[in-house]
Order: C-alpha cells, then structure tokens, then sequence
C-alpha cells in the first residue's frame, strides 16, 4: 500500500512522475466533470427551464469575461516558477497583475451587464456569480505553481473537492430554495472554500508576496500572455455568446432549454480532453522527433474517433429517451437541439487533441485568426437567424463553428505533422453503423437495455472486424 501511496503522491522519478501527474490531471478533470454535470442536472430539474435559463443566461455572461484575470498568466507563472523554484519576486508580480486584472474584470462586468443581458433574474445574480468567477480564477491561478512544482496530486485533488462541493451544496441549497439565487450563493461558498485551501498550499509563496510592479519586467509576461488571453477570450464567446444573442431575443425558458442540450455534449468533451491530457506529455516529449509525433498524434486521433462516433449517432437515435431521462418532460422542447448540436463532436473531439499538438509545437497563436474567423461567423450567423429561428438557429451555428474550427486546426497542423487518420475511419464508421441498426430497431425498448447492448454491439463489431486499437486491448485483457 506505501509503494501504491508513492507512485500517485511523490516525485521518484522522471518517468514516474509522468505518469503520477497525468493520472490527477486526467482523473481530477474527468471525476470533477461528472459532479458538475450532476449538478447541471439537479440543478435544471428543480429550477425548471425558465428559471434554469435565467441562471445560464447569467453565469455566460460573467465566464466571458473570465479570460481577463487569468489572460494565460497561469501558465506563465508555471514557465517561471519551473525556471527557477522559488522565484518569489515573479511570483509577487505576476499575482500583482492578476488581481489588478481581476478588479478591472469585475467593474466591467458591474456596468456592462445590462447592455446584454434584459431578463431581470439574470441581472439579480450577475454581480455575485461575477465575483465567484472572479474567486474560481484565482483559485485556478494557483495551480500554475503546482504544475512548475509538478505537483498535480494537489492540484487534482482541489479541483475534485470543488466540483464535489458546488454538487453537494448546490443540491441543499436547491432543496431548501429552488431559486437561482440560491444555486448562485452554493457556486460562490464552494470556490472560496477550493480557494481557501489552495492558499494553504501556497503559504510558502505567500509569505513571501509583496506587491510588485515592474514596467519592463510588466510589458514582457503581458506580451507572453496575450496570444493565450486572445485565444482564450475568442473560445468563450464562441462557447457562451450564443446563450447570450438567444437570452437577448428570446426568454429564459429557451435559454434553459438551449443550454441543457449543450451541457450534455459539454459533458462528453470531457472524454477527448482526457485523451489530450494524457497524449499532451508525449507530444512534448517528441516535438524534436518527427515520426514519433506522428505516430502519438495518430494515436490520440484514432481514440477520439473510435469514441465520438458512436457517442454521436448514439445519441442522436436515443436523444427523446435521453433528454427525459436526464431533465424531465419540461425539457421536451430540447430534443431537437439536441440532435443537431451533438455533431459538434465530430469536430470538438479531433480539435482537442490537434490544439494541443500545436501547443506542444508553440504554434497554437498560429490559429489564432481561424479563432477569430470562426467568431465572426458565429456571432453574424446567430444574429442574423436567432431571432426568427430561436434554439434550433443556436445550434446550428454551434455545429458549424465546432466543425470549421476542426478544419482548421487540421490545416495548421498539417504544416508541422504529416499525420494521416482517413485509412482509419472506414472501419469505426462499420461498426458504428451496425450499433445504430441495433438502436433503430429496439428503440422503444428501455434505456438500461440499449445503452449496454449498444456498447456490446459496437466493440463486438470492432472485434470482428479487427480494428487494431481494440484488439490489441482485447488481447491485453486475455493475458491479463
């Protein structure tokens, strides 16, 4: 059991330690995902929609403006402080222009909020949900010196307690006032409470803080920082902008109906960031050797396809079972939505995995005016037609922008890494139909039927079809 407690909770050795901090981040992401998506669910039920869409419609208005305090200076910090351990003076600095940043974030958010936002509900929590934000992005921050310490245990483990505190606390506080206020205090006690013991972790460094401010120094990490600012900024709004054009337009009840067919594929993301995190190391490791990337980037490709297309077609065939299952007959409206933006997938599991080769490449700014095109779009198509086609123009655009933003971060790609997935896909794509035909044909039998006999059906048709990836697992397990 000691051997067992130092392989996941100290550094040994290179490789170990590898392995140790892929095993929290992937494992803290992924446990942490399913209490936030038990939250969304509790949460949606007992609100309804329109009171659902009144929070959603709030809490995507203050995540926009949630790149501002952390304008990729978390990851700046983690370069620093992995350059030189205890550089205590950078660390002051960098902190010092976070909450410079964090201030300035707020205030905007404090006057701007009625420009976007009419629905009286969303405007009522805007100003706590905006100062939880504020908390929950200096919590995260953080996290920069866990990572240079390569202490992700810490970091894994934080963010697991968070999650699991928003769900705990956001459910008693619903069970005694169904009522976005309520859900919003739950969000912001359980933030401070992640924050706070993060900075029992950071004692070191904070006894050490002095606030700091260094012109030349201040120009240099602004500079470092704003292609990840710029980037992030460009995926929130394409992320929550739309909640917002329907919000303006339409009533929260849509909102709330839009926004539970996204969490469910927001859900599902958290299958190809797991691939990401657990590939990303080796990509950095072989950024230096051509055909080894090759090969990794193939890797992580193949894994994402041979998840997200029956995750897909899956979900698509079974989207009324699901959606009642998940939110209740008062989301019933939702299915359609549904069934449109669950192709997203097929363009957000493969970008998640090629944005981080170009990360690893230090190419990522690269696709940065593609980010910019991509908004561009979406918002002028979600202007244009939201307004007479509601929910179902929202998703649409989504679709668009996850499968164009796919597109092009294959492009960008393909100029560092001559990676080829296409042979791969016929075999995925034969499987994945014979799981649909089982589907289609026993529809109207329950969903603790179809679901496991879809993944018998699916990895069976694999199997004897002789798709490498899952033979060789199969063969594994045999062994075993």
């Amino acid at each position: 059991m000691s051997k067992l407690s130092d392989l996941i909770l100290k550094n040994i050795s290179t490789k170990q330690t590898l392995v140790k901090n892929s095993f929290w981040l992937v494992s803290g992401k992924f446990l942490a995902g399913l209490f936030r998506a038990l939250i969304v669910i509790v949460s949606a039920r007992l609100l309804g929609a329109s009171a659902y869409g009144s929070f959603s419609l709030a809490m995507s208005f203050v995540l926009i403006f949630s790149f501002l305090p952390e304008f990729g200076l978390s990851t700046i910090l983690t370069r620093e402080l992995a350059k030189k351990k205890n550089d205590y003076e950078t660390f002051s600095l960098i902190s010092t222009i976070t909450l410079g940043f964090s201030f300035i974030s707020y205030l905007i958010i404090f006057l701007a909020d009625r420009f976007f936002i009419k629905d009286p509900v969303a405007l009522s929590i805007v100003p706590l949900l905006g100062l939880m934000m504020i908390v929950d992005v200096l919590r995260e921050y953080g996290y920069g010196v866990f990572q240079a310490q390569e202490r992700m245990e810490i970091q894994g483990g934080l963010h697991l307690l968070t999650n699991f505190l928003i769900f705990g606390l956001g459910l008693i506080a619903l069970r005694q006032i169904r009522s976005p206020l309520s859900l919003s205090i739950a969000y912001f006690v359980s933030v401070s409470i992640g924050f706070g013991l993060g900075l029992f972790f950071l004692k070191a460094f904070l006894k050490n803080y002095r606030p700091r401010f260094n012109l030349e120094k201040t120009k240099q990490i602004f500079m470092s920082a704003l292609p990840i600012a710029l980037s992030n900024f460009l995926l929130l709004l394409l992320i929550f902008i739309d909640s917002i054009i329907l919000g303006w337009f339409h009533s929260p009840r849509l909102v709330g109906l839009y926004t539970s067919s996204v969490k469910i594929s927001q859900f599902l993301i958290l299958f190809p960031q797991s691939i990401a995190l657990a590939v990303f190391p080796m990509m950095s490791k072989f950024i230096h050797e051509k055909e080894k990337l090759k090969e990794t980037t193939e890797l992580g490709l193949k894994l994402s396809i041979i998840l997200m297309l029956p995750l897909t077609f899956g979900i698509f065939i079974l989207a009324s079972k699901i959606i009642l299952l998940i939110f209740g007959p008062a989301y019933f409206a939702s299915i359609p939505a549904l069934r449109i933006i669950i192709f997203s997938l097929l363009g957000t599991f493969p970008f998640l995995l090629l944005s981080n080769l170009l990360i690893a490449l230090d190419k990522r700014k690269e696709l940065l005016i593609f980010d910019l095109i991509l908004v561009v779009i979406n918002v002028g198509l979600n202007l244009l037609l939201i307004p007479k086609f509601d929910l179902l123009a929202a998703s649409y655009n989504t679709t668009l922008a996850n499968l164009l933003g796919f597109v092009f971060a294959h492009a960008v790609s393909q100029r560092y890494v001559n990676f080829d997935f296409w042979p791969f896909l016929p075999k995925p794509l034969l499987a994945t139909a014979g799981m649909s035909l089982f589907l289609i044909s026993l529809k109207s039998f329950s969903l603790l039927i179809l679901l496991p006999g879809a993944v018998i059906v699916y990895l069976l048709g694999l199997y004897l079809i002789k798709e490498e990836i899952t033979v060789k697992i199969i063969q594994g397990l045999k062994r075993q």
